[in-house]
């Protein structure tokens, strides 16, 4: 009886009437927003692709700089923590254009390295 109650909403076509006026938020699904990346999730590329679609979020940059003349000079690595740090703040999934430069004397450091990129997301 239970399968006679059942075929009754429906017509030999398709959706009956009914159903076919259902407002459409009450029959889609809404995805699950996912999850922010932390800073080591973040992917960096050189290149202006990332390897699968994306939308831009807004272009970055940053600098590591030493505070005295007897301080290490600023690593690539360091300048890439504070790029992936940068892109996990802004919700990207990764950046792409990445240019880090050489260690250089700037106005307000005795030496410092600056990164640039574009925060994307999938």
């Amino acid at each position: 009886m239970a399968m006679s109650a059942c075929s009754a909403t429906w017509e030999e076509d398709g959706i009956s009437d009914t159903q076919a006026k259902a407002p459409v938020q009450a029959q889609a699904i809404a995805a699950a927003p996912s999850a922010p990346k932390t800073s080591d999730q973040i992917q960096l590329f050189t290149g202006s692709t990332a390897g699968q679609a994306f939308t831009v979020i807004q272009d970055i940059k940053v600098a590591v700089n030493k505070t005295t003349a007897f301080n290490a000079d600023p690593t690539v690595a360091q300048v890439e923590e504070q790029l992936k740090t940068s892109a996990a703040k802004l919700g990207g999934d990764a950046v792409v254009n990445v240019v880090i430069s050489g260690v250089k004397v700037r106005v307000l450091s005795w030496g410092g390295r600056t990164g640039t990129g574009t925060v994307v997301k999938y």
